[in-house]
């Protein structure tokens, strides 16, 4: 489960069918999973500090118009980033996914 919030940059190219945007932003990642799989110890602590955390992201989208409706193709990598004072430090993996959505605008 992932809650987020984006700034997202379009280019104003009325011109182009295909319309290219980056987004950025930082969200809220929760993992689910079973304890009783995980061995305890070391792993179970690492699972526990990575289940719930901020974590921030970055990805680019591509609009195409189709009559009232806008189709929308994004990929997006949420990082593991940790900060250890004011030295950002990386984490252990990254997470990414895809959307295709559609918007209708009357």
């Amino acid at each position: 489960m992932v809650l987020s919030g984006d700034l997202v940059v379009k280019p104003s190219i009325s011109a182009w069918r295909l319309r290219p945007y980056l987004m950025g932003g930082i969200a809220h990642r929760r993992h689910f999973y079973d304890r009783d799989l995980i061995p305890s110890g070391s792993a179970l602590v690492g699972a526990d500090e990575q289940a719930s955390r901020w974590v921030p992201h970055l990805g680019f989208g591509l609009e195409l118009p189709v009559r009232s409706l806008v189709l929308r193709l994004e990929a997006d990598m949420f990082a593991d980033v940790k900060v250890d004072g004011w030295k950002p430090r990386g984490g252990r993996y990254g997470d990414g996914f895809v959307s295709l959505g559609v918007s209708w605008q009357p």
